[in-house]
């Protein structure tokens, strides 16, 4: 294996961990924000936050992945 498939192979890696932690995280903000509904706005505030931490997270890998695919494209 040369070099540029190692690294090829580590990034595609990190975005697979990076796109299962945001689907992780995301769903415990869910849950969270689902077990608080009936508290007030600022009890339930902090599972939309988790939420939005797992969206940047998936927008992340996301980007990741289209990045990864131009340099194989144009680099490689």
């Amino acid at each position: 294996m040369a070099g540029s498939e190692l690294i090829i192979t580590i990034f595609y890696g990190l975005i697979g961990i990076t796109g299962a932690l945001a689907l992780v995280i995301f769903t415990w903000g869910t849950v969270e924000y689902l077990t608080r509904i009936g508290y007030p706005g600022e009890m339930r505030d902090g599972g939309i936050k988790i939420m939005e931490w797992g969206v940047g997270l998936l927008i992340t890998s996301i980007i990741l992945v289209g990045v990864m695919n131009l340099v194989q494209h144009y680099f490689l």
